[in-house]
């Protein structure tokens, strides 16, 4: 079995927390495990995850988030096709917005996480989560 876990970052936060303590379970559960982050930006000990595959789709100082959209979904539907897995979790709000990219086949599960502190109420990405929470 293949699991694709994907996280905006692996920075310290609970989400992401979340994230590698599912990528565990699935490990001792003997699945294949992909992790793909939006941005590369560590701050948690992978040590226990050699076995996991860790995909950065771009570099912290790289990163914007209106670019990210534009850019990264193809990137992000590149490597989902090429790890084939049997299901995905995301953990980002920002790649379940382009989650429509990924074959149907596919099962999905969005986990959602608390947002409050990481961004002003006035950020575009903020207009763009609380848009998307009163439509679904």
């Amino acid at each position: 079995m293949k699991i694709t876990l994907i996280v905006h970052s692996l920075r310290k936060g609970g989400a992401e927390a979340i994230a590698l303590q599912n990528a565990r379970y699935f490990l001792n559960k003997y699945y294949q495990v992909h992790i793909i982050c939006w941005v590369e930006d560590v701050g948690h000990d992978l040590s226990e995850l050699e076995n996991v595959t860790i995909t950065y789709l771009v570099k912290k100082d790289k990163y914007s988030f209106l670019k990210g959209l534009l850019f990264l979904p193809m990137k992000l539907s590149k490597h989902v096709k090429v790890f084939n897995p049997n299901a995905i979790i995301f953990h980002s709000f920002t790649t379940l917005l382009i989650s429509f990219m990924i074959p149907r086949q596919i099962k999905k599960i969005f986990v959602s996480h608390g947002y409050g502190d990481l961004e002003l109420p006035t950020s575009f990405k903020a207009f763009l989560k609380q848009a998307f929470s009163k439509w679904v």
